[in-house]
């Protein structure tokens, strides 16, 4: 069946994951760190949640890989042995929000003029994202996408998160389309993993993110360098 709409992860594949969140995630630790009085605690959340400050790498399984900002919230408030959280979780999650809200780094210029140039070919396009809706649309306004989608949906847009498949099937709701219409791109087994939940016709693996490409072959249909292949794939 013909693909006649494309649904994209955002982080490390729209945009540049380690120039975005790297420091977001250090300022929402910093903020952490703060609250419970501890410096040290810094790096050690980081590095239980997937991050080495050392070597600047991510686990590609790890939670600042992959997972919600609610589950990173809990698993530092776990390290810091917080069995009261509401506050420390409200101010991390605000300090993560906003930074990454306020500084997205796209993987390059010219996502919007490859978005203007999908929908003129008749591809409805949305989002999907384990960040929450609003950075989400935020992020998707300021680099000129928003105009182009049909659909978009985070961590808390109440269709689920990711390896669950309620996110393709609310695109393919939003956009009058079966799962087997839709190509799904994304740089994370949390990504494949959905489209394959999902029954999705494509999927499709990019290597500007957090996964190796040696994983990604092993189990996404195909594999680009980045979203500006797609085309590539497209039957005109």
């Amino acid at each position: 069946m013909a693909i006649k709409g494309i649904l994209f992860d955002k982080d490390g594949t729209l945009l540049n994951f380690s120039e975005t969140w790297v420091p977001a995630y250090r300022a929402a630790v910093q903020v952490a760190a703060d609250f419970v009085r501890d410096p040290a605690m810094a790096d050690r959340m980081l590095r239980v949640t997937g991050f080495d400050p050392d070597s600047g790498t991510f686990d590609p399984l790890s939670l600042l890989a992959g997972g919600t900002t609610t589950q990173i919230c809990d698993a530092w408030a776990d390290e810091a042995g917080l069995v009261e959280r509401d506050q420390f979780s409200q101010l991390v999650h605000d300090a993560m929000d906003d930074y990454a809200a306020r500084y997205p780094v796209p993987i390059a210029d010219g996502l919007d003029i490859l978005f203007e140039r999908l929908v003129g070919k008749g591809y409805a396009l949305g989002i999907a994202t384990m960040d929450s809706e609003v950075v989400a649309k935020v992020t998707a306004e300021t680099l000129g996408l928003s105009r182009w989608l049909t659909f978009l949906a985070g961590y808390n847009s109440g269709h689920g998160v990711k390896p669950e498949p309620g996110m393709v099937l609310g695109f393919c709701a939003a956009a009058g389309l079966t799962p087997a219409e839709v190509l799904v791109i994304g740089d994370t087994d949390r990504d494949v993993n959905m489209a394959r939940n999902a029954d999705a016709g494509l999927v499709v693996g990019v290597l500007t993110g957090a996964s190796p490409g040696e994983q990604l072959v092993q189990i996404a249909d195909r594999v680009l360098e980045s979203v500006f292949d797609i085309e590539t794939l497209l039957v005109e």
